[in-house]
């Protein structure tokens, strides 16, 4: 079921991970698809490549989103390929660990710069295409992606956990700036999904994890990316909410 075709996306982070498998299940949907990442990597290559095989068209975007002037060239790069744009996915972040007693103040201004201000800057730069959409009587949404342990923290993560929460705020007052544009703004807050960072994390510290999720498994980044896809096709009365994709984790 293709419920997006003739739509536009772009998706931050688009390389890999979550960020590659929602960009690739939009472009299943119908959706026109804009990846946005660092550089030309192997892996982007990789993804436009099997957006294109999807039958929808593809577009690398590359930049730092944490950059004022290479946020709006990706957000203008995306719109011009693709006629403009009715969705964005804010899926670019990173991650820095450390218990703060040991954390580097420079560490906290490198995950600020990328998860809150990166994010910021693409959507603001978005805002205006995606105004457009609606005034064309489209539909236009933004999709940010948090985190559980935004909500519940967890040891050696209060930088990351910090911006993961910041983003939730972010998403409620957006949501009610743009409601009246037509625009829907909503908040994923994934678990332990089986792709990316947790890769790294030994077999012990996963089994203790495990432990934690009722449902007794990690999540996968196909489930992450069918939720996006219907927020921003079905999800049509949604916005300012934020979404648990977490199998009941208990923090």
């Amino acid at each position: 079921m293709r419920r997006l075709e003739g739509r536009a996306a772009l998706v931050t982070g688009g390389s890999r991970g979550l960020g590659a498998a929602i960009a690739l299940r939009l472009a299943k949907e119908g959706c026109g698809v804009a990846i946005a990442c660092r550089t030309e990597s192997p892996h982007a290559l990789e993804v436009i490549g099997e957006i294109e095989a999807t039958g929808s068209t593809a577009v690398l975007a590359a930049g730092d989103v944490g950059d004022e002037g290479e946020a709006k060239a990706i957000v203008e790069k995306a719109a011009a390929k693709l006629g403009g744009l009715d969705i964005v996915v804010n899926s670019a972040g990173i991650w820095l660990g450390g218990r703060l007693k040991e954390a580097e103040v420079e560490d906290w201004r490198k995950i600020w710069r990328i998860n809150i201000i990166g994010t910021m800057q693409i959507t603001r730069a978005a805002i205006p295409y995606l105004e457009a959409a609606t005034e064309a009587g489209g539909q236009a949404s933004i999709v940010v992606m948090s985190s559980s342990v935004g909500f519940k923290g967890f040891p050696g993560d209060t930088a990351y956990a910090t911006t993961k929460a910041g983003l939730v705020g972010f998403t409620r007052a957006l949501a009610k700036e743009v409601a009246r544009k037509g625009i829907t703004v909503n908040a994923m807050t994934p678990g332990f999904i089986n792709v990316g960072v947790t890769d790294e994390v030994p077999q012990k510290g996963r089994d203790m994890m495990l432990e934690r999720i009722p449902l007794r498994r990690t999540g996968t980044a196909d489930e992450v990316a069918a939720a996006v896809a219907f927020l921003v096709s079905e999800g049509t009365y949604i916005t300012g909410h934020t979404l648990d994709i977490d199998g009941g984790i208990e923090l």
